[in-house]
């Protein structure tokens, strides 16, 4: 007994029930907000855009050698600003040298979902009989590589990371597909 105060039961029980209601109610707030905050993020993962490599080919004609690369946007919004830059080098098959982009981006504005867009890139000469022999016996790779920066519908700015080189197969005009490398690809 409290001086001048009887403690009975039922205060007692009213408040330990009121506690209990308080951390229950603090509890239910913490879920709630990790619930929204995780919906948030599956929303943002499926709507956002995401850009792909569709294809890759080269030819080589009598005065230089090009070099496409189709870009797909597998999202459901549009990607936005997207630039793309490439870049293209002849090399040992052993060779593992670090690959080096140039600094310029080519602008190709917004990609709407599915939309492909096709990056094109020109060397100033043209591979010589000795060099595409090469290739062909698996001595040298031609590689093209890049990257492709974009924004999504949330402003927010992602990028692709491609490497793509030549197959030791291609007709006789010296036109082919490029495949995926085993590495240098990386996307966010």
């Amino acid at each position: 007994m409290i001086h001048g105060y009887r403690l009975k039961i039922t205060d007692t029980l009213v408040a330990a029930f009121t506690a209990l209601l308080t951390a229950v109610t603090w509890g239910l707030w913490w879920a709630t907000r990790r619930l929204v905050h995780g919906a948030d993020q599956t929303a943002e993962r499926q709507l956002r855009a995401y850009l792909g490599l569709d294809k890759g080919g080269f030819r080589n004609d009598a005065d230089f050698a090009q070099y496409e690369v189709g870009f797909r946007n597998f999202g459901t919004t549009p990607a936005n600003n997207v630039r793309i830059r490439l870049d293209s080098d002849l090399r040992d098959a052993d060779d593992d040298r670090p690959f080096t982009i140039g600094p310029e981006f080519q602008s190709y504005g917004p990609l709407s979902p599915t939309q492909v867009t096709v990056a094109l890139a020109d060397e100033d000469r043209s591979f010589d009989t000795a060099e595409w022999s090469s290739i062909y016996g698996g001595s040298k790779r031609l590689y093209v590589f890049g990257e492709v920066l974009y924004e999504d519908c949330f402003n927010r700015t992602r990028s692709l990371k491609f490497r793509l080189m030549t197959e030791a197969r291609f007709d006789s005009a010296r036109r082919g597909q490029l495949k995926f490398c085993p590495d240098g690809n990386d996307a966010n």
